[in-house]
C-alpha cells in the first residue's frame, strides 16, 4: 500500500510549490509503512505533529481500555477520565455525537474545533475546502500550514443542546 501511496502522492501533487520539502519530510514515514497499522498510525500522527511544531502526548486508547468496554460518547468519556482530562477537543463533526450536559456532568468540559474556511492556491485552479493536512504542507510549507492551523477557533457547546 505505501508504494501505491507514495505514487499516488507524486501524481497528485509533484507540481505543488512545496512538493520536494513535504515529499522530504513524508518518504522516511511511507517508507516505514510496513507493519500493523496502529503503530504506524501513531507515528505518522506523531510525526506531523512534531514536524509542526505541536507537543502532545498520543496514548492509544487501546493502551487504556484494550478490551474495549465502552463504546462511543462512554468510552471517550471513561478515557477523559483515565486521563485526567479537564476537556476534551474534538472535531465539528462531532456536534450531533456527544451530550455537552453529560461530559460536563462526568468533570470534562466538551469543545469543538471550528477551522475557518481561507482559501489558498491549490493545483488546477479552484478551491477544494477541508481535505488534509499533506494538502495544506504540499500548497502552503510548514510554516504557513503553522500558521493555517492557529486560526482555528474552539468553541464550547451550550449544555441544553448540541448543533
Amino acid at each position: 500500500w505505501w508504494q501505491r501511496f507514495r505514487s499516488t502522492l507524486a501524481q497528485s501533487y509533484r507540481r505543488a510549490p512545496f512538493y520536494e520539502e513535504t515529499q522530504a519530510f513524508l518518504e522516511p514515514i511511507v517508507s516505514d509503512g510496513r507493519g500493523p497499522l496502529l503503530p504506524f498510525l501513531l507515528q505518522s500522527i506523531g510525526a506531523v505533529a512534531a514536524h509542526l511544531e505541536i507537543r502532545t502526548p498520543l496514548i492509544a486508547s487501546s493502551a487504556i481500555d484494550p478490551e474495549h468496554r465502552s463504546r462511543g460518547q462512554e468510552r471517550i468519556l471513561a478515557l477523559c477520565r483515565h486521563e485526567g482530562a479537564a476537556e476534551y477537543l474534538n472535531l465539528p463533526g462531532g456536534r450531533t455525537l456527544y451530550d455537552p450536559a453529560l461530559f460536563r456532568h462526568r468533570g470534562t468540559e466538551l469543545r469543538f474545533l471550528v477551522p475557518r474556511e481561507q482559501p489558498y492556491p491549490q493545483l488546477g485552479g479552484g478551491w477544494s475546502p477541508w481535505l488534509s493536512i499533506i494538502d495544506l504542507l504540499m500548497h502552503l510549507g510548514r510554516q504557513a500550514t503553522r500558521a493555517e492551523l492557529a486560526r482555528c477557533d474552539i468553541a464550547t457547546p451550550r449544555a441544553d443542546h448540541c448543533s
